[in-house]
């Protein structure tokens, strides 16, 4: 739960960085780092006063005023890509989630109003801003991003859904040189939660693009033999072509003819080599501490890229500062061995993907018969009372996670205590008995049941990961118990995704743990919303709602019930209205179990060199809201004197 101590402090600190801010121009006094006050002295750079805005955002740091430090040290397991570095900058999305994990605070955005029937969002921005190359930042750069990227239908031929209402897509009006207004066709308050999240999934910024830069490789923009020239040497086909590639996000920027991409985040990427990135501080980044120090702390980041299997290994001898984006439990108790040796501590911080596991069923299976036994809930109720949830936690877990069924965290604002305990007794007589009653009967040999129309019983699996592993190989020991055939292949991500996009899949293993936030944005385990990606259960009920009803088929009433609870969800400015709608869906998936639910809301070990201050101790490590670990603030980070 939310400890009361973290919102007593978000509390305070908002106190003070509301009374800081507001004397901020005419008190404070700027200082810089030393790299880059040389670059000052030399006139590479122009004086701090001249790169920061007319009102930085002055940050209260978690513990203490930080000093200046050098290099920060973090790993990746993926070649030509920035791992945990991705945890170690802090991104200039509108707004952010402060430390609760939920509530929503200002970032690059000073302010923000809503109308009252929350159709019309105005947004107040910070003045005098810089790009990362020191071009002023302007409402251009919202337009262009708008206008000439998401609304064109050569760069983007199906109309993205950011800020789609009733069919309808958004309209920005430009107020002045620091304010725009989100128009929506009906009421959208979930808005504010993409808009944290956004520099994840709108390219390079959360809610804006470098004009200046980009317009280079645009058609609207660009002397047309040049761009031809361009699109020549880079061997692409199309200028959207060139335009897409250019205009990647930051974390995909690791190509050497993409680091000139202006940013407005902690870090740019300066040098990329064979085996680490380099990212430097921004010289005209937009935050300072409360005695005036523009952030962030440290001058650089260095990724030091490693292979999946080395990762662990490398942060068990001590060579990361900070390590938490492909850490996991299997490899607890090697971190905790080596911490004193290496240095560091292994904080354990609560993540809804930690632990997690939640076994989907095709339901709209292309075998009749199989996706007849899927769609009966006896079926469904034996698959999950068959599974000793305890066993598999201390197992697979280590026992740090939660035995429940597949729903929200037990804290959740919008749980009832029997959401998640549905059907998650271990009961493997109650599930012979409800095979039994299907008319399963056994195989001669008594090993197997078998279906129906008198085929084994056999369900296929395909995994890619190797948490799913031992999962699987317990899961296959609790179906077999019960007569169900349970197969399992290992086979690359891509093959699995593919198959199922294709439809062409009888069960598979996902994480889903969310916050109340994400969860009205993305139900994707109570709702088939999804036809593609890492959560889907029913394609073909997915595409009717996609298409609205064109492509697919119609899902059961029940499903399309709940289709529209979400809609409440996503719509209404009531409150009351939207926590009934999320009850109403976690209430159906108790009594449905459209998804079969393990174990969620496990610890995930973060390690933080002994030396690294300003660091969260207790924390949320999830793939949402908070993107990674961005909301702890890594721009305050520092290394402790005398060490």
């Amino acid at each position: 739960m939310i400890h009361r101590m973290m919102i007593y402090m978000y509390r305070l600190r908002l106190i003070i960085l509301l009374s800081l801010t507001l004397n901020a121009s005419a008190q404070m006094s700027y200082k810089e780092a030393p790299m880059l006050a040389e670059r000052v002295k030399a006139g590479k750079l122009p004086p701090i006063e001249q790169r920061l805005p007319d009102d930085p955002l002055i940050v209260t740091p978690l513990h203490e005023i930080g000093r200046y430090s050098d290099t920060l040290h973090v790993l990746s397991n993926e070649a030509a890509k920035l791992g945990d570095g991705r945890n170690a900058i802090n991104r200039a999305t509108l707004v952010k989630a402060d430390y609760d994990g939920s509530t929503l605070i200002p970032n690059f955005a000073t302010a923000w109003e809503w109308s009252a029937d929350g159709t019309r969002l105005t947004i107040h921005l910070r003045k005098g801003v810089k790009w990362s190359d020191g071009v002023p930042f302007s409402m251009e750069d919202i337009r262009f991003w708008w206008e000439d990227v998401l609304q064109n239908r050569d760069i983007y031929p199906t109309p993205p859904s950011y800020g789609v209402v009733n069919g309808q897509a958004a309209q920005i009006e430009f107020l002045d040189e620091t304010t725009f207004r989100m128009i929506f066709a009906g009421p959208n308050p979930q808005i504010m939660n993409l808009l944290a999240i956004s520099g994840e999934t709108a390219w390079s910024e959360s809610f804006c693009f470098p004009k200046h830069y980009l317009k280079q490789f645009h058609a609207k923009y660009a002397d047309p033999a040049e761009l031809a020239r361009l699109m020549e040497q880079g061997g692409f086909k199309t200028w959207m072509d060139l335009f897409r590639y250019r205009a990647n996000k930051y974390e995909n920027s690791w190509a050497p003819e993409q680091l000139g991409l202006p940013t407005l985040h902690s870090h740019v990427i300066v040098e990329v080599g064979p085996d680490y990135i380099i990212q430097e501080r921004n010289p005209y980044y937009w935050k300072v501490d409360a005695t005036g120090q523009q952030l962030p702390y440290f001058d650089r980041i260095y990724t030091k890229i490693v292979t999946p299997e080395q990762y662990h290994l490398q942060i068990a001898a001590g060579e990361a500062d900070f390590a938490a984006r492909r850490t996991n439990l299997e490899n607890l108790e090697l971190y905790q061995a080596a911490a004193a040796a290496g240095d560091y501590r292994v904080l354990l911080w609560r993540s809804p993907g930690s632990g997690e596991f939640i076994l989907l069923l095709n339901f709209t299976h292309p075998d009749v018969v199989l996706r007849q036994l899927i769609r009966d809930i006896r079926f469904r109720q034996a698959l999950s009372v068959a599974i000793n949830r305890e066993e598999f936690n201390n197992i697979v877990n280590n026992g740090l996670a939660m035995p429940q069924q597949a729903s929200l965290a037990v804290w959740s604002k919008f749980m009832e205590p029997d959401f998640a305990t549905a059907s998650a007794q271990y009961d493997p007589a109650l599930a012979n008995a409800l095979l039994d009653e299907l008319g399963l009967a056994w195989d001669a040999a008594h090993q197997f049941r078998l279906r129906p129309d008198g085929a084994p019983l056999v369900l296929h699996i395909e995994i890619s990961e190797t948490r799913d592993v031992t999962a699987t190989q317990l899961l296959q020991q609790y179906f077999q118990a019960i007569g169900v055939d349970f197969q399992i292949t290992s086979v690359e991500r891509e093959t699995k995704e593919n198959h199922f996009a294709e439809n062409a899949f009888d069960c598979h293993l996902a994480l889903y743990g969310m916050l109340d936030r994400t969860f009205i944005d993305r139900p994707t385990i109570f709702i088939p919303t999804e036809s593609v990606g890492a959560n889907v259960w029913a394609p073909l009920w997915a595409q009717w709602q996609e298409t609205g009803g064109k492509q697919g088929e119609e899902p059961p009433e029940e499903v399309k019930r709940n289709f529209e609870h979400w809609r409440v969800m996503q719509t209404s400015v009531d409150e009351t209205e939207v926590t009934q709608a999320a009850k109403a869906i976690l209430r159906s998936q108790a009594e449905n179990l459209w998804t079969v639910g393990i174990t969620t809301w496990g610890p995930w070990p973060v390690i933080a060199r002994n030396t690294l201050g300003n660091v969260l101790e207790e924390g949320i490590y999830t793939y949402d809201l908070l993107m990674y670990a961005q909301y702890a603030n890594p721009d305050q980070w520092y290394r402790l004197p005398n060490q």
